[in-house]
């Protein structure tokens, strides 16, 4: 007979619910949050704002009649980008964790998610006021404060899946959330127009009216997870202070980086989304340096967030394959959608590019979270997923350097390539993997915490 732990987990590797019974109140709250956060960094970080700064950085080039800024050529506004994206993960991988140990402590998980959010839409706010005027270097600090506090934001909220699910669940409720999240998204970009041709200009009102929408679009969606979601703190005599949970939040990341399996399948995530996060932040701006057309560039956008029918489907193909088989599946084609990145030359090829980049980022965003939920228990939420959020987000400081400085030292194509070499390292890593040991192993660690409160 297995722990109450144990037989909890024990359907999710091989095991996917029936799609008919949906979803409760509160995990539609959590999926409208994503409908909410999703399509307005769509519209604002991942597709207006990198052109926006390319074209910035043209501008202040005395309108193409100088060469360079500062030393700075057109053609490296791909690493100048992708630095700054490096820059933001790396600041936010120090805040998780040490946020993660107070918002446990206190059950801050929702308001944190939303504190962080509220900065980030104030930030990006801010650089959709800027000019033409405005120093490069400012708007790239603004972009920059903005993307940081929004991924410190979805770690935490990443770390409610495992409040508003039940292990059996898992695979369902993230499925589901994230085709709510890419319909939302896909919606929400073609009812601003941004793949129209008449606005492919990018005017000053255009763009300060698309940012102030999407703004508005998140607090609306935001709205059902803050009603619904019930974080309130289970009855308990623990009257530790602060510090005390500082100091057993540090004991528990030592018996963390005690289970191999889980480290491991960090290591692994951390040299995917090396690649993976790599590619999401310079595919549109290096399309744009080679000569891309503004209008398919925003076209291709629009399509790279139609992501819902693909996350319907990793839910099918789930049912027959298991999560681990799909995340590997999802690591080999982000490996394709990189060799077709480097090799782009053409609207046709920017297209194949965001195919497979839609296909391979749904199935990734789904099955990696399941899998951490999967040897992660509720009292560790998010202290687990910060864990995670610091690994990840240390690795999204190295794969942008890494790119970066193979694509100065030799070309762009080989740093695509050093991407690709990071992806399929992941995958070899990833397979060897043993979730079931993870979880026995968690049980212990569990254990040991307990013994600590004692």
């Amino acid at each position: 007979m297995g722990t109450p732990l144990a037989d909890a987990m024990q359907p999710i590797i091989t095991q996917v619910t029936p799609l008919i019974n949906l979803m409760d109140r509160a995990q539609w709250g959590f999926s409208f949050f994503d409908a909410g956060s999703w399509a307005y960094s769509s519209v604002t970080s991942s597709t207006l704002a990198p052109i926006i700064f390319v074209h910035r950085l043209h501008e202040q080039m005395h309108g193409g009649k100088s060469h360079s800024i500062a030393g700075l050529k057109p053609s490296s506004a791909s690493s100048l980008w992708v630095f700054m994206i490096a820059l933001s993960t790396l600041c936010s991988g120090i805040l998780c964790p040490l946020l993660g140990a107070l918002v446990d402590r206190y059950h801050l998980r929702k308001v944190t998610t939303y504190s962080m959010s509220a900065l980030s839409v104030v930030f990006m706010t801010m650089f959709a006021f800027t000019t033409k005027e405005t120093d490069w270097r400012e708007v790239l600090v603004l972009v920059g404060l903005a993307i940081m506090f929004m991924s410190t934001s979805h770690c935490f909220y990443n770390s409610l899946l495992v409040l508003v699910t039940e292990s059996v669940d898992l695979i369902k409720v993230a499925c589901l959330q994230s085709a709510v999240g890419g319909f939302a998204a896909a919606i929400l970009l073609t009812w601003l127009g941004v793949a129209d041709e008449e606005n492919a200009e990018l005017t000053r009102p255009y763009v300060i009216s698309c940012f102030l929408y999407a703004a508005l679009w998140f607090v609306a969606f935001s709205v059902p997870m803050w009603l619904w979601l019930d974080e309130s703190p289970p009855d308990s005599d623990d009257e530790s202070s602060v510090f005390d949970s500082l100091a057993l939040t540090w004991r528990s990341t030592l018996s963390t980086m005690r289970n191999t399996e889980m480290m491991k399948y960090l290591l692994a995530m951390m040299l995917f989304n090396d690649a993976a996060s790599t590619l999401h932040a310079v595919y549109l701006v290096y399309a744009a340096t080679i000569g891309i057309p503004t209008h398919q560039l925003l076209l291709g956008a629009v399509a790279y967030r139609c992501s819902g029918l693909a996350s319907l489907a990793w839910l099918g193909m789930a049912a027959f394959m298991g999560p681990k088989m799909m995340m590997m599946a999802c690591i080999l084609l982000t490996a394709a959608s990189i060799v077709f990145c480097a090799w782009m030359q053409t609207a046709v090829h920017f297209y194949l590019v965001i195919v497979t980049m839609t296909v391979s980022h749904s199935g990734s965003y789904i099955f990696s979270r399941v899998l951490m939920a999967t040897i992660t228990p509720m009292e560790k939420a998010s202290h687990n997923f910060g864990f995670m959020g610091m690994i990840n987000r240390f690795a999204g400081f190295l794969g942008p350097f890494l790119f970066s400085t193979l694509s100065v030292a030799l070309d762009e194509r080989t740093g695509f390539l050093g991407l690709v070499f990071l992806a399929l390292l992941g995958m070899v890593v990833f397979g060897m993997v043993d979730f079931e040991r993870g979880r026995e192993m968690n049980e212990v660690e569990m254990l040991e915490d307990r013994q600590a409160r004692a």
